[in-house]
């Protein structure tokens, strides 16, 4: 199994869409199948996963049903993703 801790940082920290496409391949899973298991529309997952949407309490906790990850790391990858952007780590 590959580390998770391999994949790319952004800005020194990892986004929670990494996670969910690390966690997708090592079940060899497609974004279609999680969509119709979460029942979202595949845009909202793969936006998770490119980073041009983020994880809300609701997305974690449907998340953690799915992947066994708790929802507070979710919103915690999230959570520090969102205080560099604020920083002016972007």
């Amino acid at each position: 199994m590959t580390n998770f801790y391999g994949h790319k940082k952004y800005k020194g920290i990892y986004y929670p869409g990494d996670l969910l496409k690390f966690w997708l391949e090592e079940h060899k899973l497609s974004q279609a199948w999680l969509c119709r298991i979460m029942g979202r529309p595949e845009k909202t997952i793969s936006e998770i996963i490119t980073g041009k949407n983020s994880v809300t309490a609701k997305t974690a906790t449907e998340l953690e049903k799915v992947t066994d990850i708790r929802a507070d790391w979710w919103l915690q990858l999230q959570n520090n993703v969102d205080i560099k952007k604020v920083k002016g780590g972007e």
